[in-house]
């Protein structure tokens, strides 16, 4: 799909019930111009989710979420705007014309995606039958040893094929099927007298599901033993990709998760597909798994959507303390809060539940540990303390770190780094810095596109120069200013709540100094930006403006209290080196006490 005309995306916009969209996956209810609900993107007991019809637009009181009906698609389902435009037009039956190519080129693209997906609906039908069946016995022993119940089979559609070599390639031929489009998709293959046969033989097989449910590949499990087990091809063999199923952009599980990850406000990403079935058999319905590949920036970005927040919960041993290294590099350069669960030496989800039960799993999901503190404690302190072991890891100390896009954060982290180490700040930064100049292949991939242009070094460096005033400012401080300008009433509670101490913009300062002396606030700024975003009345007709008030002011909140741990993780670097150890101990216990109000 190349690129979509613009009046075809303003078509869309204007034809799309956004009240309806948004209703098919949350309850609203009318309040007066608005509809209100439970917002879908975070946990909540009160209703703060705001839907304008008129405007046509969306925003959460508790979480800020908010745009049209393209953002409320891509955000819920996890997809690009391209996906979600063609998802929109496709249910209001909307023809999207393909730039570059004829409208006959369109029509058969389009016409062979739809053919793949109905040949693997059908697939996933005859998979489902023969689990079921007679010849099904082989597949349902095996899932009762892996202890998955019926509930699960049924979610995730699980199926089997026997070892026979035409039992899928009849079934499609008698249902008319284009054995060339099963053939593309991987579930048939030709010997060497052209005939077809069954690529899939004697596997328990697990149908890969996209966002919206369709089924786009399949992945099957051997089940033979012995000899047969070496001749079987792998104890897991894939779909190829198609056009329809991109396995770097997709995750296992994503669709049966979705409900889950609003209820947890987290996923739980695990290696492989039974480790998610097995711990949505548990309870641990937010757990989601890369497609038997290495964790990419496109799965990285689909969970950002989704849910924003994710626990690695990778096999304890050598190769998953690895991959785990790699996905959290690749989460923190994509915005994605991170927590890694330790599982013991050679352990995975899967036996630690057959061994010990659910409740040791969730023990080790309540210890985890936020991504910066795992690697200081579960692989800084473990490393090789030779010098080029130390040398190996401070390399990837320096890749994590660089990783960080938010410059407060990345700041602390190397802060806290240092301390774990006993030595001065400066010092490791001039470590870290020389690691990432011995990079042959530095990491620009993984890098948001803001970060691209900038040097290495000046990203582990003092963050003096990145904390000046930028334009726009801080969305929650502007976001603060707008309430205000539309609400003035609330001047007091935003008073109350201490909201001029939170506002670090010199702009936005003097903008609620004004409105405290009662003049109007577009007095005192020649801004345009933020004059446009005064004016535009984004938070007109807001069921509880006082609510979103309150929100803003604790996101600033959280933000100055990360700053003045920054602060107090510097001056114990100066006590430290001074020698004055009662002063280091002070602050130590003042630094401890502000991390938990900040947890």
């Amino acid at each position: 799909m190349g690129l979509i005309p613009d009046e075809t995306i303003s078509e869309i916009r204007e034809r799309a019930d956004i009240v309806a969209v948004i209703g098919q996956h949350v309850e609203l209810k009318k309040a007066g111009t608005n509809h209100k609900g439970l917002c879908p993107f975070h946990q909540e007991k009160s209703p703060s989710f705001s839907v304008n019809g008129d405007k046509g637009f969306y925003y959460c009181f508790g979480c800020q979420q908010k745009g049209d009906v393209f953002s409320f698609v891509m955000e819920y389902e996890g997809k690009s705007f391209v996906e979600a435009a063609e998802s929109l037009a496709g249910q209001l039956g909307i023809m999207i014309p393909e730039t570059g190519a004829s409208s006959e080129q369109t029509a058969q693209r389009r016409s062979e995606k739809s053919q793949m997906l109905e040949v693997n609906k059908l697939a996933t039908e005859f998979f489902r039958g023969q689990l079921a069946g007679a010849d099904g016995e082989k597949g349902r022993k095996y899932l009762k040893e892996r202890g998955i119940g019926q509930e699960q089979v049924e979610a995730f559609q699980l199926g089997y094929v026997p070892e026979k070599w035409q039992l899928l390639t009849d079934f499609l031929q008698a249902r008319g099927v284009d054995l060339q489009v099963a053939e593309r998709l991987g579930l048939l293959k030709r010997n060497k007298s052209n005939r077809y046969y069954d690529f899939f033989r004697d596997r328990l097989v697990c149908p890969i599901a996209n966002t919206s449910g369709d089924i786009v590949g399949f992945s099957g499990r051997s089940l033979a033993t012995g000899e047969a087990a070496e001749k079987a091809g792998g104890k897991y063999v894939n779909s190829p990709e198609s056009a329809v199923y991109k396995k770097s952009k997709l995750l296992f599980g994503i669709y049966q998760a979705r409900d889950a990850f609003r209820k947890a406000e987290h996923c739980i990403l695990v290696e492989g597909n039974f480790d998610v079935i097995r711990l949505h058999e548990h309870g641990f319905r937010q757990t989601i798994a890369p497609l038997g590949t290495a964790f990419t920036d496109d799965q990285a970005l689909r969970i950002k959507r989704l849910v924003g927040q994710a626990i690695l919960l990778y096999d304890g041993d050598r190769a998953g303390r690895a991959a785990t290294l790699k996905a959290l590099q690749i989460l923190l350069a994509q915005d994605v809060s991170v927590k890694i669960a330790s599982l013991p030496n050679g352990e995975d989800p899967d036996s630690l539940i057959g061994r010990e039960g659910p409740e040791a799993l969730q023990q080790v999901l309540s210890r985890a540990q936020p991504a910066i503190e795992y690697f200081i404690h579960e692989v800084w302190v473990r490393a090789d303390r030779s010098a080029e072991g130390r040398a190996k890891t401070l390399v990837e100390a320096a890749q994590v770190l660089r990783s960080i896009s938010d410059p407060t954060q990345r700041d602390f982290a190397v802060g806290t780094l240092a301390t774990a180490l006993g030595v001065e700040n400066a010092t490791l930064r001039q470590g870290l810095r020389r690691a990432l100049q011995n990079l042959r292949e530095p990491r620009r991939s993984h890098q948001n596109p803001q970060q691209r242009h900038m040097d290495p070094q000046s990203q582990i460096g003092n963050n003096n120069r990145e904390m000046a005033p930028k334009r726009p400012p801080p969305k929650p401080q502007l976001d603060i200013i707008c309430i205000l300008a539309e609400f003035p009433e609330l001047l007091a509670d935003a008073e109350t709540q201490d909201v001029l101490s939170y506002l670090t913009d010199s702009r936005l300062r003097d903008m609620y100094t004004a409105a405290k002396e009662g003049k109007p606030m577009l007095s005192v700024t020649d801004d345009p930006g933020i004059a446009k975003a005064l004016l535009s009345g984004a938070f007109s007709g807001v069921a509880s403006p006082s609510h979103c008030l309150e929100e803003a002011a604790n996101t600033l909140k959280y933000a100055q209290q990360m700053r003045e741990m920054a602060k107090l993780q510097k001056q114990i670097e100066e006590a430290n080196r001074r020698g004055d150890t009662e002063l280091e101990r002070q602050l130590i216990r003042e630094i401890m006490l502000l991390r938990k109000q900040v947890d």
